[in-house]
């Protein structure tokens, strides 16, 4: 009666009932329901009829409408809610923290390996009690540890004109880039992808296990507002 993983809705138990109840009627010939009203015996039928297995995976994982989407977030040691987002025409994966407390889309990009942009970092020599001297760190002194947006592969990528490099601070987080403009999706199934203003990282520090951020809040300038993933969907 009912497709294996199918969303059921209480008007789908409702429905059924309604067929059952019928199927009831015609069988005893006496009729189980008054007017158009469903009995209790035909919805505990249609009940006892369900997938429950669907059942519960549809709770546990509720359809959405047309209009929306689902975006499968992890937060697997509590430090932020870590999903990824698709980016130009190839659809790049790339990791990136969703802040509710930024205003930037901010990622690591082809640009770091560019030798004119930005620096590495400097390497701390520590003290080695074995040879009495100090030592080379071993600090990973990469510009970005990870490129996950190339420039060169997307064929929708636009510099925004007439901007100047950003350099944001996020804490331990420090990050410089140059704004694009490109195709950005926030879930897997591609149904949610805009144009949108990003910042294409070439220099990323704090960021060893991500390859940038999503921010969700709103950018004070009202000239920057298509820097905001959220508020470019309603447009």
């Amino acid at each position: 009666m009912f497709e294996p993983g199918k969303s059921l809705s209480l008007s789908d138990i409702v429905n059924v009932g309604a067929k059952a109840n019928e199927e009831m009627k015609k069988q005893s010939g006496d009729g189980v329901i008054v007017g158009d009203k469903v009995s209790s015996d035909s919805i505990n039928a249609a009940i006892g009829s369900i997938d429950k297995q669907a059942l519960t995976e549809s709770l546990l994982k509720p359809s959405f409408s047309s209009k929306g989407f689902r975006v499968e977030l992890e937060n697997e040691d509590g430090a932020g809610y870590v999903g990824t987002i698709y980016l130009g025409s190839q659809e790049q994966p790339a990791r990136v923290l969703f802040d509710t407390g930024s205003d930037y889309m901010a990622v690591t990009s082809s640009l770091c390996s560019d030798p004119k942009l930005g620096k590495p970092d400097i390497d701390e020599a520590k003290f080695d009690p074995v040879s009495l001297s100090y030592i080379p760190s071993g600090k990973d002194l990469r510009k970005c540890k990870s490129m996950a947006y190339n420039l060169a592969q997307s064929q929708s990528a636009k510099k925004v004109p007439n901007m100047e490099d950003e350099v944001l601070d996020y804490g331990s987080a420090k990050l410089r880039g140059k704004l694009y403009q490109d195709s950005a999706c926030m879930d897997a199934n591609r149904t949610s992808c805009i144009n949108v203003d990003l910042l294409a990282l070439y220099q990323a520090s704090g960021m060893d296990d991500i390859d940038g951020v999503l921010g969700l809040a709103v950018h004070p300038n009202k000239d920057k507002k298509n820097l905001n993933y959220v508020l470019s969907l309603k447009d």
